[in-house]
């Protein structure tokens, strides 16, 4: 019961835009990682790719989606080492 309340709870959050502070709540890399991008958090947002990354083993597809979407993020914010970075984890490099 207390999983789902809380689940209810970083969805209201979410909803009435504070990502931020529902990432305060969350530790489950996933949800955790969508937080963080949403919000522009790209430190928190990278911790999470490491860890989901460790979770499904290096250049799986998830893994590459994870990179993928941060690389995008970074870019946005300008953040050019987390780019490269991102890049060479996806061996994307166009």
């Amino acid at each position: 019961h207390s999983r789902l309340c809380g689940r209810a709870i970083v969805a209201y959050l979410q909803s009435k835009g504070f990502p931020e502070v529902a990432l305060h709540f969350v530790r489950e890399p996933r949800t955790r990682f969508r937080l963080a991008l949403a919000c522009g958090n790209i430190e928190a947002a990278m911790e999470c790719a490491f860890t989901l990354e460790q979770a499904a083993g290096e250049g799986k597809e998830g893994s590459r989606e994870v990179w993928g979407q941060l690389g995008s993020e970074a870019l946005r914010q300008g953040n050019h080492q987390v780019v490269e970075m991102s890049y060479q984890r996806t061996k994307d490099f166009d």
